[in-house]
């Protein structure tokens, strides 16, 4: 059914507007009397009925339910800058797998360095990327992409986390054999770029009280080690 977001659902009639409404109209194509679904962002469904369609679709809500979709635990990633487009990919399948948030950290390694302007345009469509994807996949929310911000910054954000990983090929303990012990309610799960972290980095990132996971005797490309080590945490 499809699926849009809005800012309030707790009327008993309420109307879809802009970029959504036309997609519902020369898109999607839909009539009055098809039923869609659509949420608040915070974690509630409300499946609704089209009543009309013109400038906005006014529609009928026939029942609310909490959004079955979310995750019990918000894992955060931090994702070194990689090259190309793959930022994008990334951004779309972590959402997709249940990440609550993703931020773009620029590491000694990061080849893209977005800054200003370009970072800012960059930033708007990743965050139209979370959206869409959220939308597809049935998220009940959808996850923040933070700005652009550099390692130190991220590590003076590290302590509001229950639980803190970092995928590194200088060594770690298994990163299943370390989440099957974790009993924590937010982990942030950090990834470097292509290259991975500079041992400096990997060092700041202990003292801060991270611990250094494996994903196995392979070479990951940095995004499948992103999805595979977000794919770990959320099956916690």
């Amino acid at each position: 059914m499809p699926r849009f977001f809005i800012d309030d659902v707790s009327s008993d009639v309420l109307a879809v507007s802009g970029d959504d409404a036309r997609h519902i109209a020369k898109s999607l194509r839909m009539r009055a009397g098809e039923e869609i679904i659509l949420c608040d962002g915070r974690g509630t469904d409300a499946h609704c009925e089209i009543e009309n369609i013109g400038e906005e679709v006014a529609v009928r809500v026939l029942r609310r339910v909490k959004n079955a979709a979310e995750p019990d635990i918000r894992a955060t990633l931090y994702m070194g800058c990689p090259k190309g487009g793959k930022l994008e990919f990334i951004v779309e399948k972590a959402v997709e797998l249940g990440a609550g948030a993703i931020v773009p950290v620029i590491t000694g390694r990061s080849v893209s360095r977005p800054a200003g302007d370009g970072a800012s345009r960059r930033g708007e469509r990743l965050r139209r990327h979370a959206r869409e994807a959220a939308k597809q996949c049935g998220r009940g929310i959808i996850p923040e992409v933070g700005d652009f911000i550099s390692f130190d910054e991220m590590l003076g954000e590290l302590s509001r986390y229950d639980e803190i990983l970092f995928c590194y090929e200088g060594g770690g303990e298994p990163i299943g054999r370390v989440c099957g012990g974790i009993q924590a309610e937010s982990v942030a799960v950090i990834i470097g770029p292509e290259g991975g972290f500079g041992p400096e980095e990997a060092d700041a990132l202990k003292k801060a009280g991270a611990t250094a996971v494996s994903l196995g005797p392979r070479v990951l490309r940095c995004e499948t080690a992103a999805l595979a080590a977000l794919t770990v945490v959320l099956m916690i």
